[in-house]
């Protein structure tokens, strides 16, 4: 859900009226972009190339109010150093004056720092990079966001630790804050996701939890309802998604 999740906070930040810059290293940008407009025009991804353009544009002005801009860019997975985002903000400046307030990067995994040392394993380009895309955010005034995915622990584990950081843990040391996801396959089921605060330098409070609604089809984190929220106080979060099953057919 690292996608999922990384185009949900571009579609919030738009309708806020920020910025955004998408560098995706995985994913087209033909599908990153499908993602987002799911998440705007509250539409099913699946449905989206059969409605109409007037159709689309409704929902469009519906979904959205802000002024915010988004433009995605899409490079080779492992193929480019964090100076292609360098120059890539310049060249939109200069040539589209288009001024980013958010920099998402999609991941941090599979992209490389600009430096280089003889002896770089996985720990260290890594934590390179890391260092390098928070220098960006800080110089330009962004902010950045990334993902990562978990270790071969994290993934036996039953909630994310810190240490389940896979490659490097000099990412999360790096980072201002990390925020890990994770779910059963019920969860996945009913769109739930369970997430847990592993690092925060803006206050004190770690290894917080909290479930939020993770819908694939329209691509949209959301918070659950306050009925759903107190389930998951008195009986954890399998208890959500156990009554999202057992919820009577309308």
């Amino acid at each position: 859900g690292k996608s999922a999740i990384l185009c949900s906070l571009a579609a919030d930040y738009l309708r806020q009226g920020y910025n955004v810059l998408y560098v995706t290293l995985e994913l087209s940008e033909d599908i990153i972009s499908t993602r987002i407009d799911a998440n705007i025009t509250n539409t099913c991804i699946d449905e989206l190339e059969k409605i109409e353009l007037n159709e689309y544009l409704r929902r469009c002005e519906k979904g959205y109010t802000g002024k915010g801009r988004i433009i995605v860019r899409e490079y080779p997975t492992s193929s480019v150093t964090t100076t292609a985002i360098i120059g890539l903000l310049a060249d939109l400046k200069q040539k589209q004056q288009f001024v980013p307030d958010v920099l998402i990067v999609d991941y941090i995994n599979i992209i490389n720092p600009a430096r280089s040392e003889k002896h770089f394993n996985s720990y260290s380009i890594v934590k390179a990079t890391a260092e390098e895309l928070r220098g960006i955010c800080v110089m330009n005034n962004l902010v950045g966001i990334t993902a990562t995915q978990v270790n071969r622990e994290g993934i036996k584990n039953n909630e994310v630790e810190l240490t389940d950081t896979s490659d490097s843990i000099g990412l999360p040391f790096t980072l201002d804050f990390m925020c890990g996801g994770f779910q059963t396959e019920t969860q996945r089921e009913n769109n739930l996701v369970f997430m847990k605060v592993t690092k925060n330098r803006y206050s004190g409070y770690v290894n917080t939890k909290f479930i939020l609604s993770l819908d694939f089809n329209l691509m949209k984190l959301s918070d659950i309802s306050e009925q759903e929220e107190q389930l998951v106080e008195k009986n954890g979060s399998q208890a959500v998604a156990n009554n999202r099953i057992n919820r009577p057919l309308r």
